[in-house]
């Protein structure tokens, strides 16, 4: 399950860096972003909340997924036992964000990344977790009916 969330989290951060690179790109050699556009207003002020928006991205998501590759690499996961308090409701294959109470009334939202049957409100889950990205997988899952 490990390769599967290395796998997801470097696709998700590849194409982040890939955007980032072309944002660089355009704006060192101060090309437009759309070549149609002709208020260089507008153009400036494209520049300027992708650019805020790209580092957003970068803080949030891409930072925090790199401190997690050591514990990637020596499978060092965050364990995490409780109740479902909310859910994405689509079963899906891919990934869905699940917050959990467990018996200290502590809150968190982890993505589960792979196969995971629908969690409803009250089931109780066990999973496995990266500490900084909040990205991981299920070990346990019991539906309460």
């Amino acid at each position: 399950m490990g390769k599967i969330l290395m796998i997801y989290l470097g696709f998700r951060n590849g194409v982040t860096i890939i955007i980032v690179i072309v944002y660089l790109y355009k704006i060192k050699k101060r090309e437009k972003f759309f070549p149609k556009l002709d208020d260089p207003q507008l153009e400036t002020g494209i520049k300027i909340i992708g650019g805020v928006l790209l580092a957003g991205v970068l803080v949030f998501c891409t930072i925090p997924a790199a401190m997690d590759i050591p514990n990637m690499i020596h499978e060092d996961y965050l364990y995490i036992e409780g109740e479902a308090i909310s859910n994405s409701p689509e079963d899906t294959r891919y990934s869905r964000a699940v917050t959990i109470e467990n018996e200290d009334e502590k809150k968190i939202t982890i993505e589960i990344v792979g196969t995971c049957s629908d969690v409803t409100y009250g089931d109780k889950l066990a999973l496995k977790y990266l500490p900084h990205s909040k990205v991981g997988f299920v070990v346990k899952h019991e539906t309460v009916e």
